[in-house]
């Protein structure tokens, strides 16, 4: 089972170092902390807001309290899930999709679950592909949506523990589907 509160506790030091570094031990106004804190509350996102993903411009909405670490990632480490963003260029999206199945994912280390024809909330068509693999003794169910067109193909990923399943898989799905090109 997974340690949350660890995860939790691990997660407010890094961001504390990284972030806060240079706060003095008891308040005093300083204005570094208002910037620091500004920063922070920048990368939160409140899952309505877009986050436009500038390197491949396209846009999605991430859930409420993912944060943004880097141009491709958004984590929330209270569930340990996270989602991830990749752009295929000159790489048509139904040739990139049409091989993938058991016999070309589990090779990977990944248990092929299932895989489904799905329309995103702008109307275009996508395929949705559930996988699962063990970490550690814990098992992941992670969601691979591809869409795109002829000049390129999206590639949106988010995994989460299995035993979070129940509580958030919609809320990771409705964030996936909210693709927008």
């Amino acid at each position: 089972m997974l340690n949350i509160k660890t995860n939790t506790t691990i997660l407010l030091l890094v961001i504390s170092s990284c972030l806060f570094g240079q706060i003095p031990t008891k308040f005093t106004g300083d204005e570094n902390f208002v910037q620091n804190s500004e920063l922070l509350d920048s990368l939160l996102f409140d899952g309505i807001k877009l986050a436009k993903i500038d390197t491949f411009e396209f846009s999605f909405v991430p859930p409420k309290q993912y944060l943004k670490i880097n141009a491709q990632t958004f984590i929330n480490y209270q569930t340990s899930s996270f989602i991830q963003v990749s752009e295929m260029k000159r790489v048509v999206y139904m040739l990139a999709t049409q091989n993938i199945n058991a016999q070309t994912l589990e090779p990977q280390g990944v248990r092929f679950v299932k895989k489904e024809n799905v329309i995103t909330y702008n109307n275009n068509e996508a395929i949705l592909v559930y996988v699962e693999n063990e970490i550690e003794g814990n098992t992941f169910e992670r969601m691979m949506l591809f869409t795109g067109d002829y000049t390129r193909t999206i590639w949106l990923s988010a995994s989460y523990p299995k035993e979070l399943s129940e509580s958030i898989h919609k809320m990771l799905y409705d964030s996936l589907l909210s693709v927008k090109f």
